[in-house]
């Protein structure tokens, strides 16, 4: 019997990357920006100095943008439960001065991960052949729904709302806790 693949992304679905950034600017580069008004993709580059949001891709970086954070609820018991009915695999995109750091904290955290993915110079997550994928970029969803055939889950995020699935490629899953996509993943299993 083949063991199912689940494809998790990281930042917006187990990282409050969110969080962590806006921290950073605000603690250290003097910002009182607020995690409620991040409700587009990149909206702090809209807000912040351009030298500031640059300062985040380096130095914020190399100060633990992608080393240091919390995880949203649920997500150490949800990624161990997926592990019970299959493979867990990390699918992130990130920055390659990041690599380093996302594997410190993948390898910080002790859960059953089989396989880590880090992208980067924009390859699509489609690569990584899965059952389900979890993520919270709408144009993940379309690259998994045109290039492979897993089962695609929108996390429901602020920055992802005001996506209208009926512009989208076809219709997709869109979940908002830990205990819809073990639903999905039991169905399918």
């Amino acid at each position: 019997m083949t063991r199912l693949r689940f494809g998790l992304d990281v930042d917006g679905v187990m990282y409050q990357f969110q969080k962590t950034a806006l921290y950073m600017l605000n603690s250290m580069k003097g910002y009182d920006l607020k995690l409620e008004d991040w409700d587009r993709w990149n909206w702090p580059k809209e807000v912040v100095a351009n030298n500031d949001w640059q300062w985040l891709w380096t130095g914020g970086v190399k100060d633990g943008l992608f080393r240091y954070g919390h995880l949203y609820k649920g997500t150490i018991e949800g990624v161990r439960v997926l592990a019970g009915i299959g493979d867990v695999v990390i699918i992130t995109s990130r920055p390659s001065n990041a690599i380093q750091d996302t594997l410190d904290w993948i390898s910080y955290l002790k859960l059953p991960f089989t396989e880590t993915h880090i992208l980067s110079a924009g390859k699509p997550k489609s690569q990584v052949k899965c059952d389900i994928y979890v993520d919270d970029k709408p144009e993940n969803i379309d690259d998994f729904l045109a290039n492979t055939a897993g089962h695609p889950l929108l996390w429901d995020r602020p920055w992802n709302r005001g996506v209208n699935p009926s512009y989208r490629i076809a219709p997709y899953d869109r979940v908002f806790e830990w205990a819809e996509v073990l639903a999905v993943a039991r169905e399918l299993k």
